[in-house]
């Protein structure tokens, strides 16, 4: 809390919250965890705490981020709301020694709302879309890379879909092409 006064956006909020919270003497932490749900259940107010893009983090950090959530997601009037790519994230668990990040991720989170994967049409016209506006709609690299980027395999598979498979990879693949193009 204290590293957080030094990031804070509005001025003096994380400041007096630490005041709030932190004992002012040294403290068990069972004493700690339970003046924390006492001024919690005392504030009468619902704490909402959102954690975006989850997928981000390294290995290491994220299993902490995961632990941290965890311990203090029992906490009354506090709730969680966190976006990730599951893919990524079993991914990072297993680089902690986590062989099932499926399992280990719903003993944190009690409710998962997963969002439909994209239907596959939608990823190329992102692409062009996002080429078109750093490039320039008018650009004549538009023109001769549409064709390309619709290329199907025998399947019906879009090709650029074996390498480019959410929005992210979109904007990073735009921004790269674009700026070997400049």
């Amino acid at each position: 809390v204290k590293l957080l006064t030094d990031t804070e956006v509005v001025p003096g909020a994380v400041s007096s919250l630490m005041d709030f919270w932190l004992p002012s003497s040294d403290e068990s932490l069972n004493e700690l965890r339970s003046d924390i749900e006492t001024k919690l259940n005392e504030s009468d107010t619902q704490y909402t705490i959102l954690i975006d893009d989850l997928d981000r983090l390294e290995h290491q950090e994220l299993f902490e981020v995961l632990r941290l959530i965890r311990i203090t997601a029992s906490f009354s009037n506090l709730q969680f709301v966190v976006t990730y790519d599951r893919h990524h994230i079993r991914e990072m668990l297993k680089k902690s020694g986590i062989d099932n990040g499926d399992v280990f991720v719903k003993k944190i989170f009690n409710t998962e709302i997963v969002l439909p994967e994209m239907e596959p049409y939608v990823l190329p016209q992102m692409l062009l879309k996002e080429l078109s506006r750093l490039l320039g709609e008018d650009s004549p690299i538009i023109t001769d890379i549409n064709d390309s980027i619709l290329i199907k395999d025998e399947f019906g598979n879009y090709r650029l879909l074996d390498y480019l498979h959410n929005f992210r990879d979109i904007k990073r693949f735009a921004m790269a092409f674009a700026a070997d193009i400049s």
